[in-house]
């Protein structure tokens, strides 16, 4: 996949969730929005996230413009994985996962170093990352984090980093994901 195919697939999964989004009950975003969150399956088996859930978590934040367009602006790096922990809430359902994410990174307009700790619940095909369907555990380190600061739009976080910690893990590169705003 070219630059350029990737480029018009991941505008057309960001457009279609954030219409989805404006679409739903504003008041039930966090629970059901990120239901429709896909990964980009790369030729190589790399996956790309056009749309960066990791947003969920700044509930401080009041502008969802603002969210949308700094995640959209995150650079995933990496983001190394080994076996999954099943599904404590499903454990018959193998394509369900937890996966426990450390998430490091910079705030480019201040400079500013981050560090936490996320828990996610993703779908997993053939040991391959496919859907992020929930997030738990953000809230409260976000708030400590960001206190009750608004994000201003055009701000962007930038040297993502995500890695899952186990013993047995696997590098596996993904593609930045799109660095210009909504046109």
């Amino acid at each position: 996949m070219t630059k350029s195919e990737y480029d018009s697939v991941a505008r057309q999964v960001m457009t279609k969730n954030y219409e989805t989004w404006l679409a739903k009950d504003h008041d039930g975003w966090r629970s059901t929005f990120h239901d429709d969150v896909t990964f980009i399956i790369e030729p190589e088996g790399a996956f790309t996230i056009p749309w960066c859930g990791v947003y969920v978590g700044f509930e401080t934040v009041n502008t969802f413009n603002a969210v949308m367009t700094a995640c959209m602006l995150w650079e995933l790096d990496k983001i190394y994985y080994g076996n999954f922990k099943p599904n404590s809430a499903d454990p018959e359902n193998s394509n369900l996962c937890e996966l426990d994410v450390n998430v490091i990174g910079i705030f480019a307009p201040t400079g500013n170093k981050f560090d936490f700790w996320m828990h996610y619940y993703v779908e997993a095909r053939d040991g391959v990352l496919y859907r992020l369907l929930k997030t738990f555990d953000v809230n409260d380190v976000s708030r400590q984090f960001w206190g009750s600061s608004q994000l201003p739009v055009g701000q962007a976080l930038d040297v993502l980093k995500i890695k899952k910690m186990s013993s047995k893990d696997v590098p596996l590169s993904i593609a930045s994901v799109l660095s210009t705003g909504w046109q």
